[in-house]
């Protein structure tokens, strides 16, 4: 009975050796796993935070595009206010120079935000 015996533990051993191997393996796979999750939620934190930056960017200029259209409604009812006050419709040499002037800035303005 010795032969079997034999057999019987080396098949006990062999099977162990095997579990062993495929439980290495698990653990192997599943620290990768933990590595790989953590990294993804530090890479979300990060692009979350840049979002963030992003958005809080796009509504400064979103104020800015306001702020200036609001500066164009201004100048185009001031020049509407000064067309109909004018009862001979024309400028002065410097009312001409102003005007031109303002709407240079506000095109620089317009064009340092596109």
């Amino acid at each position: 009975m010795e032969p079997h015996q034999n057999e019987a533990e080396i098949s006990i051993v062999s099977n162990m050796d095997n579990i062993e191997a495929v439980l290495k393996t698990f653990w192997e796979k599943a620290r990768f796993a933990v590595d790989l999750i953590t990294r993804l939620r530090d890479e979300k934190h990060v692009l979350l935070a840049r979002q963030k930056e992003l958005e809080d960017e796009l509504q400064e200029v979103y104020a800015e595009i306001s702020k200036i259209e609001q500066d164009m409604k201004r100048l185009k009812s001031e020049h509407a206010y000064l067309q109909q006050s004018r009862s001979d419709d024309s400028f002065t040499i410097q009312e001409k120079e102003e005007l031109k002037s303002r709407i240079r800035e506000l095109i620089a303005k317009i064009n340092s935000h596109i």
